[in-house]
């Protein structure tokens, strides 16, 4: 009796596998940390491959059963790409509301001309916004809400099969809070420097009309970094929870 060994499972597998890679591997060269520049691409590449090998089995019938004409499975891969491309970019927007915040600080503190190189993007920015950004992606790996993140992008299967067209209109509408969400996030965490910035300065204004022969500028300057450095330090923890509260509830909205 012959054995014969049938491959024609094998196409399947392998398109399987490209889909998979397509979608993983766009989110994973998004998002924040691993998909920052200072992250080798070598090591994004292992990353992806790794986690395309772990879920295989798990949405191995998410993907279709046979294979059609090369347009039919171009089909497939631009959508898993376009996929991808939504769910990395909404981890980076929330990512980046340290970076509003941290701006906003900045200039009411008087230290918004003081720029140094971001070590994880190689880009110019404000020194508050360089380290709330840092010290945020660090609390997510502490506390393990990236996890919220692979959970996501493995949900996402199960939302959005692939071959199903992706509800472009409602990924934009949440964009669009998110964005609304990342300004009114920024601000409520400013607002304590924004209040003490308006009575600083109000109150310089009436020095320098008391006391007219006294040089205000010299005297504001390094009394308001200094009490700006101060009302950081003590506000660091609540600014930190509120980052982290809502960037748990935005990862939370895609897994439902």
């Amino acid at each position: 009796m012959d054995l014969v060994l049938e491959v024609d499972f094998l196409p399947r597998i392998a398109f399987a596998f490209m889909l998979l890679f397509a979608r993983i591997g766009t989110v994973i060269m998004i998002m924040p940390v691993i998909g920052d520049r200072v992250v080798p691409v070598r090591v994004r590449l292992v990353f992806t491959l790794t986690i395309v090998v772990l879920l295989y089995p798990l949405l191995e019938s998410n993907f279709p059963l046979h294979l059609g004409s090369f347009f039919y499975m171009l089909k497939f891969l631009v959508l898993e790409i376009a996929i991808g491309f939504c769910i990395g970019n909404v981890s980076r927007l929330v990512t980046s509301s340290l970076q509003v915040a941290g701006s906003f600080i900045s200039v009411q503190v008087g230290l918004s001309f003081v720029q140094n190189v971001n070590p994880a993007q190689f880009i110019q920015s404000d020194l508050f916004s360089n380290f709330l950004w840092m010290l945020g992606i660090t609390l997510i790996l502490l506390l393990d809400l990236h996890h919220l993140m692979l959970a996501a992008l493995r949900d996402s299967y199960y939302l959005f099969p692939a071959g199903i067209l992706f509800p472009f209109s409602d990924f934009v509408e949440m964009a669009v809070d998110i964005l609304t969400g990342i300004f009114i996030l920024g601000l409520r965490i400013s607002a304590p420097f924004l209040a003490f910035s308006l009575i600083f300065y109000i109150s310089m204004g009436v020095l320098s009309r008391l006391m007219p022969q006294v040089q205000v500028f010299f005297i504001a300057l390094p009394l308001n970094i200094i009490a700006g450095f101060l009302l950081f330090i003590f506000l660091i923890t609540a600014i930190m929870s509120e980052f982290l509260t809502y960037f748990e509830i935005i990862m939370g909205q895609l897994l439902t």
